[in-house]
């Protein structure tokens, strides 16, 4: 197993995102890990972001502060998988798309 031993998604709703960045930020990571905007399906291709995503290798340390994180109501945290399919596979099942800028 590589030094990365983590690949989490995580997906939050826009008005959490600043919160979600603060945890992260106070356990060293950060500023702005929440980059990938979101929107619902529906939407049209340039609406505005409804949620932020991160996808990426992480080490025990960034999952335990990734953990915390999950504990806000509204975020969604998956585990496991690899690359931008397993991102599109969970905005999938919360009926999200990756926004095009």
């Amino acid at each position: 197993m590589s030094y990365f031993g983590h690949q989490p998604v995580l997906i939050v709703p826009k008005a959490k995102r600043d919160q979600v960045n603060a945890i992260l930020e106070r356990h060293g990571y950060g500023p702005g890990n929440l980059s990938i905007e979101c929107s619902g399906k529906a939407q049209s291709a340039n609406a505005p972001a409804t949620h932020y995503a991160l996808e990426c290798p992480a080490d025990n340390a960034f999952m335990a502060a990734i953990r915390l994180a999950e504990s806000i109501p509204g975020v969604h945290l998956k585990q496991g998988g690899r690359g931008p399919r397993k991102l599109d596979e969970e905005l999938g099942k919360k009926n999200l798309k990756k926004r095009v800028k």
